[in-house]
This record gives structure tokens, C-alpha cells and sequence, in this order.
């Protein structure tokens, strides 16, 4: 089923009120914890896809004392659901859940294909009127979502997917043969794969995912919260030959 919630899309300004803001995007090989208290981001980055599981804690404690914060001072916790690493999706979520149970705080999710076309906000053309977010999955396919885009706002207009890239494209020729469309790549390596002069690279801002969880209206809880995968695992894939 679509998810048919839209955003506008938000240009961080900074943020404008003293809620405090635990973030996390476990998604990739970089897991990135953000800290907005007083109307100020930290952020501290990690680069090991292998060692999320060791040092996600770790680095949410320091970042907490770092800015002298206690886990209950946290009034809402904003992370990505995915798609992306199977992994890394599942320990941010565990994380967040297991947080959020002790602390009560809300939990402010959306996902990594959306924060992506948040994180490119600033190249987006007014011409511009379907988004392709775009995000590496190996092996010539992507993880995708098509959104129309109108008055700075995005649409979902379909279902997360994980496709060959090649098939990507012929969708996106067949359904939109007369549109502006903007490809938003998560990586360069993208690039010779979308056969397209209109794109931008962008990442996950952790910036924005702050921004849209201080505005947000919307939230889970540790018991609502889920992944978005998309794609069955390696090992599931495996097993059902697929």
C-alpha cells in the first residue's frame, strides 16, 4: 500500500524551537547520530557498516555527555526506516525502539528515499515535476521512489521498490514521457547507470531529518515504528532463489 503522506519540502534554516532532538540513519555504511538541544546540531559519524552493532551505543552516549544531556532530557527521536542496509536498518530501529520504550519519547520516522529528496532541496529547478530518488543497492539495481513534486511539495506516487536500474529507466520513459523528471542520486556511481543529464548527488542530511522531526505533526511509537526494507535479505533471497 502507497503511503500517501506528503511533505513540503523543508529548506534548514535552522531550527526554531528547544525541543530536544536525538537523530539516527543507520541505513548505509556511515551511521550518523545528531543531537539538536538549544537550537544547536552535533553530529558525530561512524564509517563501518560492520561495527554498528558495537558502536552505535557508544556513540549516542557520547554525543549525549559530550553536550552534557541525559537519554531522558530527549523529547523525540527522529530516525530513517530505510530502505538500505538490512543490518544497519535493523539496529537503528532496535536502537531507537529500545530508547524510546525507556524514555517515552516520541518517534519521528520517515525514509531514506524521502530524506534524500529533502537532502537536494537546493537543486531541485522549478521545471522540475517528478522526483527519482535513487539509492545503491549493488549490482546495477536501486532502491526507488517516484514523487511528483509541486509548490515544493513531494508526492508519493508510488511504492518503494528495488529494481535494475535499466528497468528503472524504462518505467520512468514510459510513465513520464512528457515531464521534467530529476534523478537524486545517493552516489556517483549511479551516474552512467541512469543514462540522464538531470540529476543531482545528494546524502542523507541529518540536518533536514532534524528539521522535518522539529516540525513534524505526525510520530510513532516504539511499539508503531517499522522498517522499510523493500527487498528480502541475502540470506532470504538465497534460500528462495531469487
Amino acid at each position: 500500500m502507497i503511503q500517501m503522506k506528503t511533505r513540503e519540502l523543508y529548506k534548514y534554516k535552522g531550527v526554531k524551537n528547544n525541543m530536544n532532538i536525538l537523530a539516527i540513519d543507520t541505513t548505509t555504511k556511515k551511521a550518523n547520530v545528531a543531537l539538536k538541544t538549544n537550537n544547536e546540531i552535533v553530529i558525530n559519524s561512524i564509517d563501518n557498516e560492520i561495527t554498528h552493532s558495537e558502536k552505535l551505543l557508544p556513540l549516542i552516549d557520547k554525543t549525549l555527555k559530550d553536550n552534557l544531556v541525559n537519554l531522558k532530557d530527549i523529547e523525540c527521536l527522529a530516525c530513517t526506516t530505510g530502505p538500505g542496509s538490512f543490518t544497519g536498518i535493523r539496529i537503528g530501529l532496535a536502537t531507537a525502539k529500545a530508547i524510546a520504550k525507556v524514555t517515552n519519547a516520541k518517534i519521528f520516522a520517515i525514509d531514506s528515499l524521502e530524506l534524500l529528496a529533502h537532502s537536494s532541496l537546493n537543486n531541485i529547478k522549478a521545471e522540475t515535476n517528478i522526483i527519482v530518488s535513487l539509492i545503491d543497492a549493488k549490482n546495477t539495481r536501486a532502491y526507488c521512489r517516484f514523487y511528483s513534486y509541486k509548490n515544493s511539495t513531494i508526492y508519493p506516487i508510488c511504492d518503494a521498490t528495488n529494481k535494475y536500474i535499466s528497468d528503472i529507466i524504462l518505467e520512468v520513459q514510459d510513465k513520464f514521457p512528457a515531464e521534467n523528471v530529476l534523478y537524486i542520486l545517493d552516489n556517483e556511481n549511479l551516474i552512467d547507470l541512469i543514462n540522464s543529464d538531470n540529476y543531482v548527488i545528494a546524502s542523507l542530511d541529518m540536518h533536514f531529518l532534524i528539521a522535518l522531526a522539529n516540525k513534524a505533526t505526525d510520530f510513532e511509537n516504539h511499539l508503531t515504528l517499522d522498517a522499510t526494507y523493500v527487498r528480502n535479505s541475502e540470506a532470504e533471497r538465497t534460500k528462495y532463489g531469487e
